[in-house]
């Protein structure tokens, strides 16, 4: 099966090769299988990986003269398009080769953080893919309601255990919150005020790897319609406790009961329930002076047999279901189904 992985990197969109490239690189690897990829700017890191460097006239019809793919997979939407800088967020043109739509081999796109209503633009949603794979539970949902002509599956995120494990070293008996999503500053202020809270940003590749192995827990908050992150499951493997907010995020299916803390959050309705227009305008966190946030964090701080038992099922969780092996063994009997 050859299979050819469209993406691209661009300083609008933060490098992340353990999100998707590293997913099909261990794809690579099984047998009968090749994978190639193509797209802006993965000379920088995928030469040897790549059909041919990007080129602005070439098309489908070249790309499958140069290699014969089966099966296109399609990174998230976001990577496609060429983003108006003088508007940020907004997708102008996208930037893939001609005859796209007219390719007759099967067409898969794995969608990340779906927070938008792409059906207003959904161009890339009806020129021949079969499937949406969502990184997201809630997402599944939206996207039947937003493409019923598509199948819409979930896909969860994985991790190369290789890269994230748990190093055992001395922890502070600290959360830890890293990124940067300003709708968070309300719980991460109170927590900072406590004292028992350290916020990074910005933090990437080898510093962040070094980062999970520093703090007992790390704090985490789902999106809008209840859109989490690949950064959950890399808190867990690297042998962290996740600290995230209730809600109906999939984690409890993911990860089993007994291998993360959850806290209250008193925004969860609003998120659930916001339309396009007030996600950037009129969106404000409330207090959360109702969260038991601070009782959850001190349980764990006091209760070493819970924080291991804690760490020890996540870990459990990651080795039996969320390796890169495991999810390109599902990919692959996704591809055979369809």
């Amino acid at each position: 099966m050859k299979i050819l992985y469209i993406s691209n990197d661009n300083d609008l969109i933060h490098y992340n090769h353990w999100y998707g490239f590293d997913l099909m690189l261990t794809l690579n690897q099984f047998p009968d299988v090749e994978v190639k990829f193509y797209g802006k700017g993965l000379d920088k890191h995928y030469l040897n990986y790549l059909v041919i460097p990007y080129l602005e006239k070439i098309t489908f019809k070249d790309l499958k003269s140069m290699f014969d793919f089966d099966v296109i997979i399609l990174a998230n939407r976001r990577r496609l398009f060429l983003e108006d800088k003088k508007h940020k967020g907004k997708l102008t043109t996208t930037w893939i080769p001609e005859g796209f739509k007219q390719s007759d081999c099967l067409k898969i796109m794995i969608e990340g953080d779906y927070h938008f209503p792409y059906n207003q633009k959904n161009e890339f949603y009806n020129c021949g893919i079969k499937a949406l794979l969502h990184r997201h539970k809630c997402n599944v949902i939206k996207g039947k309601k937003d493409f019923p002509h598509l199948t819409n599956l979930w896909f969860p995120c994985s991790i190369d255990t290789n890269i994230f494990y748990p190093a055992n070293i001395a922890r502070q008996s600290k959360l830890c919150f890293v990124g940067h999503y300003p709708s968070r500053t309300k719980l991460i202020d109170r927590l900072e005020t406590h004292k028992i809270l350290d916020l990074k940003t910005s933090v990437y590749e080898n510093e962040y790897l070094d980062l999970l192995q520093q703090y007992i827990g790390y704090l985490n908050h789902s999106s809008y319609y209840n859109v989490d992150n690949a950064k959950a499951f890399e808190i867990i493997a690297s042998g962290g406790i996740l600290v995230t907010n209730e809600c109906d995020n999939g984690y409890k299916d993911l990860f089993g009961d007994a291998s993360f803390i959850t806290y209250k959050d008193n925004n969860s309705d609003l998120l659930n329930n916001l339309s396009y227009k007030p996600y950037k305008k009129q969106f404000q966190y409330r207090p959360y002076k109702d969260s038991d946030i601070l009782k959850k964090i001190n349980l764990i701080f006091q209760n070493n047999r819970l924080k291991q038992n804690l760490i020890a099922n996540g870990l459990n969780s990651i080795n039996k279901k969320h390796t890169h092996v495991i999810r390109s063994q599902e990919l692959l009997n996704i591809i055979k189904e369809l």
